[in-house]
């Protein structure tokens, strides 16, 4: 799935593989979760990462340079970067370069009765490739 979404030439589908995965990893509890502690049995974002580590795969790579400049952990993100200059995969340039990435444009659509908002930020990649992205802001939460 990895090797895949970067053969795509698009990078959307692999950042979107890689957010996916760091959310999922996202110690912090769902508000909307039934039983607290339910997460718990599953690994963590440091425990990944050292999958990643221990596998020298130019998908591995990937995924360590999209930890070290998606995640939230700093001494993730440090580790991911440390382990990257050890190894000599060829990462696309937009990979390699996601921390020049910028909001390029940015609008807000709200729900007219103010439950919520869609933030739609464009995005640029030092490539020049553009995607998009929507973050809904539920007011009713």
């Amino acid at each position: 799935m990895i090797r895949r979404s970067l053969n795509e030439g698009d990078p959307l589908g692999f950042l979107l593989l890689a957010s996916s995965l760091l959310a999922a990893l996202d110690p912090r509890r769902h508000p909307l979760e039934r039983t607290p502690g339910a997460r718990t049995a599953q690994r963590s974002a440091s425990e990944f990462c050292d999958t990643f580590i221990h596998t020298n795969l130019p998908e591995a790579s990937a995924m360590l340079a999209a930890f070290a400049q998606m995640g939230d952990d700093e001494l993730l993100r440090a580790r991911a970067r440390r382990e990257l200059t050890r190894r000599s995969h060829a990462l696309p340039a937009w990979l390699s370069q996601l921390d020049g990435a910028k909001a390029s444009r940015a609008s807000v659509m709200s729900h007219v009765l103010g439950d919520g908002d869609n933030v739609v930020v464009e995005v640029t990649l030092s490539s020049g490739q553009l995607f998009s992205l929507v973050i809904y802001i539920d007011h009713n939460m």
